[in-house]
């Protein structure tokens, strides 16, 4: 985000101090963060098991209280990642500085990625199987015709 924020001559403290406009924090490290989230839910599921496989039914209880407060974090997390690319990508003063995308354009071979690449239709269709929000839904016809999910780096790669 730093960097394209940089390309398109967006302020690198504006990613920092205007949360009005940005949602999550750049100083901070995202895979840090994400690993601390999803390794408390991680804990918090183990607990669960433990305590259904014992019948403790105030401990199962207690985790699902835990479960429930750390998906939420997760879902905030990747919401406010979401809101950051839709602004950066589609927001005021910023979605003509990208290029239209061709029907059946796909990334360089050279590049290291791989394609998962999804048509609009099977997007949509993938996202409404999670019951993402109508109007998340309805932001997807702001965006151009073809949604890609990639990776660079396997999970079990990624830096700390």
């Amino acid at each position: 985000m730093m960097q394209a924020a940089k390309e398109l001559g967006i302020p690198e403290q504006e990613l920092h101090d205007d949360l009005d406009k940005w949602h999550m924090s750049y100083k901070s490290n995202l895979d840090r963060q994400f690993k601390y989230y999803i390794n408390k839910l991680n804990e918090n599921t183990k607990l669960f098991k433990q305590a259904i496989m014992r019948k403790d039914r105030l401990t199962a209880t207690l985790a699902l209280v835990r479960i429930s407060m750390q998906s939420q974090t997760l879902a905030t997390f990747f919401q406010k990642i979401d809101d950051d690319v839709m602004r950066l990508g589609w927001g005021e003063g910023l979605k003509d500085k990208w290029s239209d995308i061709p029907e059946g354009y796909q990334a360089p071979a050279d590049y290291d990625y791989e394609n998962t690449s999804l048509s609009y239709e099977e997007g949509k269709k993938h996202l409404a199987a999670f019951n993402v929000e109508e109007d998340r839904l309805d932001a997807l016809e702001r965006r151009p015709k073809v949604l890609t999910m990639h990776k660079k780096t396997p999970p079990d790669k990624a830096d700390d």
